[in-house]
């Protein structure tokens, strides 16, 4: 049972210092995000094809299984699904994508937060706007704590819906991917535990 237990410490603690490795890397590639998610609203179109070059982008310098998600990314972004898009970003960040990789898929990452938070609110509401506008200032920030922090404070200010509660936790989980693999492989632990009877 002890190894048990410190192979779930070990397996978690590697994930989390994976997950946020190079906090900040994402700010540089921030700059040109809207300012408030009204804007965001207003700027749709030219982040949809922003987007959807980046995307094409990426994908001509990807294979295999990474090209295939980046095309259904584009798809996707391309329909206006964006929870969708967000499940798909978080496939692609746990894809193990290359380092020279990883720095576009920072922007297409916060580039598609910034979109889909102006497409899926409502930000007539002034309390809604404010914890959507502080989530877009963490994200231009780029420290992914904060970004987390700010995306699950949505959950907790806001009522959201079914497709609003799926698009959130898998923007969470695109800036947390080993978090959200590492949670699969300790459920996984846990069923075989089970079967085992411990």
């Amino acid at each position: 049972m002890k190894n048990w237990f410190l192979l779930l410490t070990v397996s978690a603690a590697a994930a989390f210092s994976v997950g946020c490795q190079n906090p900040s890397a994402n700010s540089a590639a921030t700059a040109d995000l809207p300012a408030t998610v009204a804007e965001a609203q207003t700027q749709s179109n030219s982040l949809v094809e922003k987007l959807t070059g980046q995307i094409q982008q990426l994908a001509g310098q990807s294979e295999g299984t990474l090209k295939d998600l980046l095309t259904r990314l584009g798809a996707s972004v391309s329909s206006g699904d964006d929870a969708a898009s967000a499940g798909l970003l978080q496939k692609i960040m746990t894809a193990k994508p290359s380092e020279s990789q990883m720095s576009l898929l920072a922007e297409i990452r916060s580039s598609l937060a910034a979109l889909a938070l102006g497409r899926n609110f409502d930000t007539t509401d002034a309390a809604t706007a404010s914890v959507l506008n502080e989530t877009l200032s963490a994200i231009k920030g780029g420290n992914v704590t904060t970004i987390v922090s700010r995306l699950k404070n949505i959950g907790d200010k806001v009522s959201l819906t079914d497709a609003q509660k799926e698009l959130v936790g898998n923007l969470v989980s695109s800036w947390t991917p080993s978090l959200a693999k590492a949670g699969e492989s300790v459920n996984k632990l846990l069923d075989s535990a089970k079967d085992l009877g411990l």
